[in-house]
């Protein structure tokens, strides 16, 4: 290939790789909707584009074959030949030889591929399509170009071109017919017009072109003039910017097609131009190669280059936060000096900067996942064929954008779970019958955003996952014992198939049923720090639900305090911060674990191997855990305390290092310091294994304990301290601005808006005839949730969050001449200290409120 060619190589590879993509789809859409004629003309027109440009880098066999291919369409398209299985599969055949070709034209081994049996039966296809019916095609004139006169090819409309250009007339589109002429000493005039036909393509669809693609393919008869026939909703202006910018062209024509003019199209149109002159008298516009117009430009950048100025971005934050730090330091020591005012404002800006730039560079890495979801249609396609299947396939999300490297990485879990999906989960035509469900399955698979992560869900209407047939095929093969299965849950149950081997396929098939691919699916999520779930019914259907970071490179963390040390652990990780009593945490075979809303939850300190003292724990009477989770585990990681979340790069730790256990890799923090980054998955791939065996004797203490505690929100009214059950308190929030409500109950002092819900506030003072306060910023508004309508409640100051032991609780004596006391529910005596727990319906008794509103204004008047 000489030098000029090898400039469009990378264009030409991105153009086999589009028009792939598109006959694949089209091809599909084709079986699906059988002989649909928009979609055979974007197949022929796809073939065409193929052939065209092959034929213009020189690929003669890759031009052979989309030849052939485009010949099949023609007689589709001229209903010659009718549509069936064997004409798809042979035409999937053909794509795939496309695609065997283009990698052989990487590899520098397009020499040795051989399509001649493809391009044979193709040809049979025409050959006996053509016995049956013979039709001939009108030839297409074309003048030859002197130097003077610039002579086109005629345009005469076909009448499925003529159906086209009317449909566009009902849809208001512009149908233009575009003259270019290429300078007649230009080289490479093929090269030209295929880059004519690509720019014109990405701002409208191409119905025709003259001459045929054979004279404008072929170097010696092509004089470098030629017609396209385009619609599309741009304005005139706009296709021209289009190809105008194109080298070696010498003028451009644009010619409205309208209601008015077809039927010229239909007889056969000749624009005939000699000179600026005639141009001038045919009502054209001429538009010379000299009038520059600005046209958007894209640059193609290297991928290697691209991940080192992510690497200097990622320097950037380090550097910026090591800044914010300093910045802070020297707010505290000089609080009055002017520098350190526009030090303060360098630093904002700088964030402001670095924050926008890491992101401007995030988005050059990602890319639509439509890019690796449009892989799969054609793949559902031949496993349903060869299963017998007859499903429909749904995607949704393919906009969604993804980290470049993570779309590679995440295809082939995907497709396992497709083929799980395909071949294990949906039923036979006959079952589904048999059952009462359609025939047809359905699979959907959709991508979404989720605040920093990506979600891919991969769902089935079949049979669902039977727990109790996991359970016997994992006993069966000695992964857990016949008690465990006992004990065990349904929905860790589904959780074994992901052990190697565990299978409830009645076959085994080339597609799946040996239990081998579930727990690799599982490894290579975790391995991306991403999670997997899994929703089943038997006999509705399941759903994996794949859980993603938007990017490995910078990721968002979790910085904790363990001793003198900080760690970063994984967001994507973290499920929730809790905090434990130490006569909540129980040692069940030498292992700890806490109890969590009835769950069993392991527990570890990795204070000791992590080289971390363990002082400022032992002084603590409540512990900080953080709940991590990877698929169905969760673990709780005892720490000193949270730091915050931070933006993080990770840092290999080198080869002399290696990679210790439990971490993952480093970061720099503000300070210059190195803190380590934990490996959320291979901690809890070791310690969140299994629960410890003692699992009923914990599920007795967790329901005794339950049965026996009280779990309050206190909060003070003067010095008095009361209590409300927190399953009643829906929020607490500082005392927003109240909007004053005419002819409310005395205790009602205002309206307030909660995330667009107004509710009334009510003044605990005045509702238990206490005396008035005053507000401080102390004083929080609790929103209650038991009644229907939300209530706020005004206090002084909330205290905390406790668990109390109900022996401690004793019914609250009443007085005759003290009517309040029926809000009071009980009284809690924790020694040192009263808590008293208000009856929250007593309270907002609407008669009462009423009545109590009537005295206040008699005793105003």
């Amino acid at each position: 290939m000489d030098m000029d060619m090898s400039l469009y190589l990378g264009a030409f590879l991105d153009e086999v790789d589009e028009q792939i993509q598109v006959l694949e789809e089209e091809v599909l859409n084709l079986e699906q909707d059988g002989e649909n004629l928009d979609t055979i003309q974007r197949i022929f027109r796809s073939a065409h584009t193929l052939k065209g440009s092959s034929a213009a880098m020189g690929f003669d066999k890759m031009k052979e074959l989309t030849h052939k291919v485009e010949n099949v369409f023609d007689l589709i398209r001229n209903q010659q030949l009718k549509v069936n299985t064997e004409i798809i599969n042979l035409i999937f055949e053909s794509i795939d030889a496309i695609k065997q070709l283009k990698e052989a034209i990487l590899n520098g081994t397009l020499e040795e591929a051989d399509v001649s049996d493809l391009t044979g039966r193709l040809e049979q296809v025409k050959t006996n399509a053509d016995e049956s019916e013979t039709k001939s095609k009108p030839a297409q004139e074309t003048a030859k170009s002197s130097s003077e006169d610039v002579i086109y090819p005629d345009v005469k409309f076909d009448q499925y071109q003529e159906e086209i250009v009317k449909k566009a007339f009902d849809m208001n589109m512009n149908v233009v017919a575009v003259y270019v002429s290429i300078n007649e000493k230009a080289m490479l005039k093929s090269v030209r017009a295929f880059l004519i036909h690509n720019n014109l393509k990405e701002i409208g669809e191409i119905v025709a072109s003259y001459p045929e693609a054979e004279v404008i393919e072929n170097e010696e008869a092509f004089t470098g003039n030629l017609v396209y026939l385009v619609v599309t909703e741009s304005k005139n202006q706009d296709v021209f910017k289009a190809i105008q910018g194109i080298s070696d062209i010498q003028a451009i024509h644009l010619t409205d097609v309208t209601k008015d003019n077809l039927n010229s199209f239909l007889e056969g149109k000749k624009l005939e131009v000699t000179g600026r002159k005639k141009m001038e008298e045919t009502n054209q516009t001429p538009v010379r190669a000299e009038a520059k117009v600005k046209v958007q430009q894209t640059v193609r950048v290297d991928v290697d280059r691209l991940e080192n100025l992510l690497n200097l971005v990622g320097e950037l934050v380090i550097g910026q936060t090591r800044l914010a730090d300093i910045k802070s330091r020297f707010e505290s020591r000089y609080p009055n000096d002017a520098d350190v005012e526009n030090f303060q404002e360098a630093t904002n800006n700088l964030r402001q900067i670095v924050s926008e730039l890491q992101e401007g560079m995030m988005k050059t890495r990602m890319l639509p996942i439509e890019q690796l979801f449009n892989r799969f249609p054609r793949m559902v396609r031949d496993i349903s064929q060869k299963a017998n299947k007859d499903i429909e396939f749904i995607l949704e999300g393919k906009e969604t954008e993804l980290d470049r490297n993570l779309i590679e990485e995440i295809a082939d879990p995907i497709i396992h779970l497709l083929r799980n999906s395909l071949d294990h989960g949906i039923e036979s035509p006959e079952e589904r019958e048999q059952i009462g469900k359609p025939r047809k399955g359905t699979v959907r698979l959709k991508a979404a955003h989720e605040e920093n992560h990506i979600v891919i869900s991969i769902s089935d209407d079949g049979r669902g996952i039977d727990a109790e047939k996991i359970k016997q095929s994992a006993v069966k093969k000695n992964m857990i014992t016949e008690e465990e299965a006992e004990r065990i849950s349904p929905k860790d149950a589904v959780f074994l198939i992901f052990k190697s081997g565990v299978s409830t396929a009645k076959a085994i098939t080339d597609i799946s049923g040996r239990g081998v691919g579930m727990d690799i699916v599982r490894s290579h999520i975790e391995k991306l720090n991403g999670m997997i779930d899994i929703e089943t019914e038997v006999g509705q259907g399941t759903t994996f639900i794949i859980k993603l970071p938007l990017t490995l490179a910078i990721i968002r963390s979790l910085l904790v305090q363990m001793g003198e040390k900080q760690f970063a652990v994984p967001l994507a990780n973290v499920q929730e911060i809790i905090r434990l009593d130490k006569d909540e945490i129980q040692t069940i075979q030498n292992k700890e674990v806490g109890v969590v809303r009835g769950r069993v939850l392991p527990l570890i300190r990795l204070h000791r191997r992590l080289k971390a003292s363990e002082d400022t724990l032992l002084q603590k009477k409540r512990l900080f855990v953080v709940v991590i989770g990877l698929a169905e585990k969760r673990v709780g990681i005892v720490i000193d305390k949270p730091l915050g979340n931070r933006e993080i790069v990770i840092k290999p730790l080198g080869q002399y290092i290696g990679m210790p256990k439990y971490i993952a890799g480093a970061t720099i923090m503000g300070d210059g310091s190195v803190a380590l980054i934990l490996d959320a998955g291979a901690i809890v791939y070791e310690e969140g294994t299994a629960e410890p065996s003692g699992h009923g004797a914990i599920e007795k203490m967790v329901k005794k304990q339950s049965e026996q505690t009280i779990q309050l929100a206190t909060f003070k009214l003067g010095n008095e301290e009361y209590g409300l059950p927190v399953d009643q308190v829906k929020d607490i929030i500082t005392v927003p601005e109240l909007t004053p409500a005419m002819n409310s109950p005395f205790s009602i002092i205002g309206m307030m808006n909660l995330r667009g819900n107004i509710m009334p506030v009510m003044d605990l003072r005045r509702r238990l005839h206490l005396a008035e306060g005053k507000l401080t910023r102390k004083s929080r508004v609790i929103v209650t949730e038991t009644a229907e309508t939300p209530i706020g409640l005004l206090v002084d100051q909330v205290v905390q969050v406790m668990k109390v032991n109900k022996e401690t609780t004793e019914k609250a004596a009443t007085h005759e001449n003290k009517p309040d006391d029926r809000y009071i529910q009980s009284v809690c005596n924790l020694g040192e200290r009263l808590v008293i727990l208000l009856h929250l319906s007593s309270l907002f008794n609407i008669e009462e409120l009423t009545e109590s509103a009537l005295l206040q204004q008699v005793k105003e008047k």
